[in-house]
């Protein structure tokens, strides 16, 4: 497929491979992924190819670029889990003693 896009700078080309996602993700293909990838670079050359199924694709790995990267969250120890549980416990059964 890179040699399609040979001469197509950068942007429009991740414009024509988000489109070929697009339709791949709907799964409304009627040929090969190849075959209509072709077809569409050569509509884009001849100036008659507007985005559709691929502007979606474009949000959504737009999206996921700029979502702030969470750090690694620390799992707790035997023992913070240990206290905080009788902690709980400890809580929950003073409101049934409340409450009863």
């Amino acid at each position: 497929m890179s040699r399609m896009l040979a001469g197509i700078d950068g942007s429009d080309a991740q414009m024509l491979l988000d489109e070929l996602a697009g339709v791949m993700a709907t799964r409304s293909l009627k040929t090969t992924p190849e075959r209509w990838f072709r077809a569409i670079v050569a509509r884009y050359r001849q100036g008659h190819f507007a985005p559709s199924a691929g502007l979606a694709v474009k949000e959504k790995r737009l999206r996921s670029q700029s979502a702030p990267i969470e750090p690694p969250t620390r799992a707790a120890s035997p023992e913070t889990i240990r206290h905080h549980m009788a902690r709980i416990g400890a809580i929950l059964g003073r409101r049934e003693n409340a409450i009863g």
